[in-house]
């Protein structure tokens, strides 16, 4: 009997020490998470934000594989952007 409870109170002893642990690193990963400046969230948002390259009004486009047409098509605007520096 007495081996049984102490059994038991090791397995609740390594529950809670889980318990504990995983508390500690989840607090420990929120607190020295990534931090940022404004000026860092600025920099980023103005090199993905850039004026249109070209522009083109009532564009209808056929896409053909082998001599066959695939995919059709039409928009009444098509803006297309430069990235300066490849996104990968």
């Amino acid at each position: 009997m007495l081996q049984y409870i102490l059994n038991n109170k090791i397995k609740q002893l390594k529950v809670l020490n889980t318990f504990v642990l995983g508390t500690f690193m989840f607090i420990t990963l929120i607190f020295t998470g990534c931090t940022n400046t404004m000026e860092d969230i600025q920099h980023l948002d103005h090199e993905t934000v850039e004026q249109a390259t070209s522009t083109s009004r009532n564009i209808s486009m056929q896409y053909s594989d082998s001599g066959k047409v695939k995919i059709k098509l039409s928009a009444p605007v098509i803006e297309r952007f430069v990235v300066k520096t490849p996104p990968y």
